[in-house]
C-alpha cells in the first residue's frame, strides 16, 4: 500500500493572499524570514486579513536562510507563550521549513531534535494547531510537501525531517510575491524545482499519481524558466505554479542522491564564505547523477521519456540520456549557474576557481580530531591527504563530495577507533583491521594499483565476469564507482578479503561446496511443499465451487417443484397445499443466500485470500533473498 498527502487546500493564482480571511481560529502566529516580505508589503496584508478573520495575530520574525535548530528552539518557546491555534509561514523556503519544525516542537514540548529527525517517525499533529505554507519563492515547494530542512550549525550538516504529518494543511500559491524575487534566486529556485521534477520521476517510489505532476512541472519549467529569470513576469507566475507541481511529485515520490549530496556539503564551508546555495548546489549535481543513474537501465529508461518530452530528439535511450545532460548544462549557463564546485565562486557565481581548496578541508578535518591520539590523528589526516592526492587536480571537486565534510569524516574516524571493530590503523593501504589478518580493508578510498594487485590474488580482475562489482566501473579507468560512498567502500573491500579467506584454500572450498549440498535438500522440499500445497488449495477451492453450484442448483429446483406441488394440492387438501408452497419459498430464500455467499466467497474473500498468500510469499522471498 502507498500513500498520496497533498495540502486540504491549495489557493492559487492572483490574489490568492486574501484566502487568510477564510481560516476559522483565535490565535494566528506568523513565521516569517527576513525583511522582504515587511518590504513589499505581504506581511502587513497577510497580518491584516487574519485580523479581518477574527484572530489574534503575534509575528515571529528573522528566520535565518538555512534555519537553524536553535531558531527552532526558540519559535517553539514562543509558540508555547502564545498558543496560537493557526502557524502562518510565509517566504522563501527557510521560513515554512522552519515552522514546520516548531510546529512539532510546539505540539510536544519533550520531543528532542533527534527524535524529530526520525524519517516518518513523528507523532500526530493538530492537537494545538493548523499549519497555513505561503510561497514566496519558486522552487522549494515546501508549501506542500512532507519535508523540512532544517540545519546543525555546530555540526555543519543539515538534517531533513520527513513526515506527512507536517504537510500543511493549507498552501498558498499567489504569484503575485514571486515576482519579488532577485534575479540569482529565481535561477537557483528554477533548477531546484527541475531537479525535484526529475528526481520524483525517476524515484523507484515513482506512482500513477506522481508521475504526471513530475512530467507536466517538466515541460512547464523548461518552457518558462529562463525566461523568468530574463524577466518576463507571465513566464515567472507560470513557474509558481510548476514548482508547486514538483513539489507535489517528489514529497511523494521522494527524491535521491542529488538532493542528499546538495544538503550534506551546503553548509560544510560557509565560515569559509563557501555556503553552497541548494539550488546551485542541484545544478551543479544533476547532470553528473543522471549520467551515473543511467547504468541502471530503468533510469535510463525514464530519463529517456523525460528526453522525450522535453522534445531533445535521440534515437535511443542512450542517446537521450547525453541529450538531456548535455541540455540542463546548457540550462546551467544560461542562469550563470557554475557546473561544480571547483568553479563555484563568491556570491554562486561561476569562476575559475572555486573557493574550497583541498588544505581547507585537511585544516578543517585535523582541528575536528584532536580527542584523538596524536599518532592516530597523524595517520588519519596522512592517509587523507594521500588520497586528495592520488585524484589529482582534475578530481579533487568530486572527492571533496565524496567525503561530504570534514566533521563527518572526523565522525567516520572516531566512530572506527572507538567501536568494537577497532584494533587497526591507518596504513597506506587503508584502515587494518586485524579480523583480517594481513589484509587491508579501506576507508573511503577507490581504485589504484594496490587494490588491482588484491582483486587478482582473490581471483577476479576488474571487469571481468568474475568481477562482482563489474556493473559499478568506469568503462575509461576501471576504477569502482561503487567506492564513492564510504560505507560501500568499506563493505567492498571486506568483500574482496572475506572472497580471498574462502577461495584462497581448498578447505574454504569443500566447506562451500558441503554448505550448498547440505542447503539445497532443504530448498527443494521447500520448494516442492509450498508448490504442492497451492495446488491443493486451488483443488479444493474448484471443489468447494462445484459443490455449491451444485446445492444452489438443486435447492432451487426443488423449491420450483414444491411450489407447483403445493399449488396443485391446493383444491384437495388445502392445508397441505400451503405447508409445500410455504416450503418452496423457504427454498428459493436458501438458494437466493447461497447464491450470495457465493458471490461474497469467490468475489471478495478468494481475490484477498489471493493477493494476502502472494503478500506472504513475496516477504518470504524477500527475506531468504537477504539471508542469502
Amino acid at each position: 500500500m502507498a500513500r498520496f498527502t497533498l495540502p486540504r487546500d491549495l489557493y492559487h493564482g492572483p490574489h490568492a493572499l486574501e484566502a487568510l480571511r477564510t481560516l476559522p481560529g483565535k490565535r494566528a502566529m506568523i513565521c516569517v524570514g527576513g525583511g522582504s516580505m515587511k518590504r513589499f508589503g505581504f506581511l502587513d496584508r497577510a497580518e491584516a486579513y487574519l485580523k479581518e478573520a477574527g484572530m489574534e495575530v503575534e509575528l515571529f520574525e528573522g528566520i535565518e536562510p538555512d534555519p537553524s535548530v536553535e531558531t527552532v528552539m526558540k519559535g517553539a518557546a514562543a509558540m508555547e507563550k502564545f498558543q496560537p491555534d493557526w502557524i502562518v509561514a510565509i517566504g522563501g523556503g527557510s521560513p515554512i521549513d522552519a515552522a514546520k519544525a516548531m510546529w512539532i516542537k510546539y505540539e510536544y514540548p519533550d520531543i528532542t531534535f533527534e527524535e524529530m529527525c526520525k524519517v516518518f517517525g513523528i507523532p500526530p499533529l493538530r492537537r494545538k494547531a493548523h499549519f497555513c505554507a505561503i510561497s514566496s519563492t519558486s522552487g522549494t515547494a515546501t508549501e506542500v510537501t512532507a519535508f523540512s530542512i532544517i540545519t546543525d550549525y555546530q555540526k555543519g550538516i543539515k538534517y531533513p525531517i520527513a513526515d506527512f504529518e507536517i504537510t500543511p494543511d493549507v498552501a498558498i500559491v499567489d504569484p503575485e510575491l514571486a515576482h519579488t524575487m532577485p534575479k540569482k534566486l529565481v535561477a537557483h529556485t528554477g533548477m531546484d524545482a527541475m531537479t525535484h521534477a526529475i528526481e520524483a520521476y525517476v524515484s523507484t517510489a515513482n506512482c500513477d499519481f506522481t508521475d504526471p505532476l513530475a512530467l507536466h512541472a517538466i515541460e512547464m519549467i523548461q518552457a518558462d524558466l529562463v525566461g523568468s529569470y530574463n524577466g518576463d513576469m507571465d513566464k515567472r507566475d507560470a513557474m509558481h505554479n510548476a514548482q508547486c507541481l514538483a513539489g507535489m511529485a517528489f514529497s511523494n515520490a521522494l527524491l535521491g542522491i542529488v538532493h542528499s549530496m546538495a544538503h550534506k556539503t551546503g553548509a560544510a564551508f560557509a565560515d569559509y564564505g563557501a555556503h553552497i546555495i541548494h539550488g546551485a548546489a542541484n545544478a551543479m549535481y544533476l547532470p553528473k547523477v543522471i549520467a551515473y543513474n543511467a547504468k541502471d537501465p530503468t533510469a535510463k529508461a525514464r530519463y529517456g521519456v523525460i528526453a522525450d518530452k522535453m522534445h531533445l530528439g535521440g534515437e535511443n535511450d542512450d542517446e537521450k540520456v547525453a541529450l538531456l545532460i548535455q541540455y540542463l548544462r546548457g540550462m546551467n549557463d544560461d542562469l550563470n549557474i557554475p557546473h561544480c564546485i571547483k568553479n563555484y565562486g563568491a556570491d554562486s557565481y561561476p569562476t575559475e576557481q572555486g573557493f574550497v581548496p583541498e588544505e581547507v578541508f585537511l585544516e578543517r578535518l585535523e582541528a575536528l580530531l584532536q580527542d584523538i591520539p596524536e599518532e592516530e590523528k597523524r595517520d588519519a589526516i596522512d592517509y587523507y591527504r594521500d588520497y586528495l592526492e592520488e585524484a589529482g587536480p582534475e578530481k579533487e571537486e568530486e572527492v571533496l563530495a565524496e567525503f561530504q565534510s570534514p566533521e563527518h569524516i572526523a565522525e567516520v574516524i572516531r566512530t572506527e577507533l572507538q567501536s568494537e571493530w577497532s584494533g587497526g590503523e591507518f596504513t597506506d593501504r587503508g584502515y587494518n583491521d586485524s579480523r583480517f589478518e594481513e589484509k587491508r580493508t579501506t576507508l573511503s578510498r577507490s581504485g589504484g594499483a594496490e587494490q588491482g594487485e588484491r582483486e587478482k590474488e582473490a581471483g577476479f580482475q576488474a571487469g571481468t565476469e568474475d568481477d562482482p562489482f563489474r556493473e559499478f566501473r568506469d568503462e575509461e579507468t576501471g576504477e569502482n564507482a561503487a567506492f564513492n560512498e564510504n560505507q560501500r567502500s568499506r563493505l567492498s573491500e571486506m568483500l574482496h578479503c572475506l572472497k580471498e579467506k574462502i577461495t584462497g584454500s581448498k578447505i574454504g572450498m569443500v566447506v562451500a561446496v558441503l554448505v550448498v549440498l547440505a542447503v539445497l535438500p532443504f530448498i527443494f522440499s521447500w520448494v516442492t511443499g509450498t508448490v504442492g500445497g497451492v495446488f491443493g488449495l486451488a483443488v479444493a477451492l474448484a471443489a468447494i465451487l462445484v459443490v455449491l453450484g451444485l446445492m444452489t442448483v438443486l435447492v432451487f429446483v426443488g423449491g420450483i417443484m414444491l411450489f407447483v406441488l403445493g399449488a396443485a394440492s391446493l383444491f384437495e387438501h388445502f392445508a397441505m397445499g400451503l405447508m409445500f408452497i410455504g416450503l418452496g419459498i423457504a427454498a428459493e430464500g436458501s438458494c437466493l443466500l447461497l447464491i450470495c455467499g457465493c458471490v461474497l466467497f469467490y468475489g471478495v474473500f478468494l481475490p484477498w485470500a489471493v493477493k494476502e498468500i502472494i503478500r506472504l510469499c513475496r516477504q518470504a522471498a524477500g527475506y531468504l533473498s537477504a539471508r542469502a
